[in-house]
């Protein structure tokens, strides 16, 4: 389990699980007391996405319980969880994505376009070696997973199976990242973006560039950049300004 994850599941431990069956015997719990628990943290106002994962790690622990023989028959079979909603993916229009890239620090502005142009998501983006990149074609076999920026970089896999993939971007995307290569040179790690005073993209460190940047678009969107259909070719002088020169379809595999 990755440092995230574990602190993750250490959270909904003792602040959800632990309180709602402390005292309780492994043999003495029942549906109904399960579901007396979820229906509280429904009152207590925690997010359907923070109940849902919280509720895994019952229902895996009881789980190992009836394997060990100390628990008798499922008492989470039945059990109704709120329902997650789905949130609808919009894409950031052109305009939008040009907005970004100019107020943002110019170290995170080919990182705007590629996740544009790629769709990949930003622990994908923030973990990206050069090595990956192969033409106009950029692999996808990981993602950074280091909690402090200070750290080395420490990678694990996708977020899942499908994540493994190639996916193919425009020769305008790949000749804005020769030159963020150029102006910032090759980390010893190999990862291709950085934050704008040195150290990793963590994921604390993108959240906060997010919600720092997202109100020039008029965001108020997820933690990533969706990808779009079609991006103008985005010619960036070297005083920030950027300039239209008609557009690109951006190439899927």
């Amino acid at each position: 389990m990755r440092d995230s994850s574990r602190t993750s599941a250490r959270q909904k431990l003792d602040g959800l699980i632990k309180p709602a069956l402390v005292g309780v015997d492994v043999g003495d719990i029942t549906r109904s007391l399960l579901q007396d628990m979820v229906t509280g943290w429904v009152n207590d106002g925690y997010a359907a996405t923070t109940i849902h994962t919280a509720w895994s790690y019952v229902v895996s622990v009881l789980r190992e319980a009836r394997l060990d023989g100390l628990l008798h028959g499922d008492p989470t079979e039945g059990v109704r969880l709120p329902q997650k909603p789905r949130a609808k993916v919009v894409p950031l229009t052109d305009a939008q994505v040009i907005t970004l890239m100019g107020v943002m620090p110019d170290a995170l502005r080919p990182m705007v376009l590629l996740g544009a142009a790629s769709g990949l998501r930003p622990a994908e983006l923030a973990g990206l070696t050069w090595d990956r990149i192969e033409g106009t074609v950029v692999r996808v076999d990981r993602q950074l997973v280091t909690v402090a920026s200070s750290k080395p970089a420490e990678w694990g896999p996708p977020k899942s199976a499908a994540g493994y993939r190639t996916v193919g971007v425009g020769q305008d995307v790949i000749d804005e990242l020769s030159t963020h290569r150029e102006r910032y040179g090759i980390r010893a790690d190999g990862l291709v973006f950085q934050g704008p005073r040195g150290g990793l993209l963590t994921r604390g460190r993108r959240s906060e560039a997010w919600a720092r940047y997202r109100s020039a678009i008029g965001g108020e969107t997820g933690g990533g950049v969706a990808p779009v259909a079609s991006l103008p070719r985005v010619e960036v002088d070297r005083g920030g300004d950027e300039r239209c020169r008609g557009r690109g379809t951006i190439g899927a595999p």
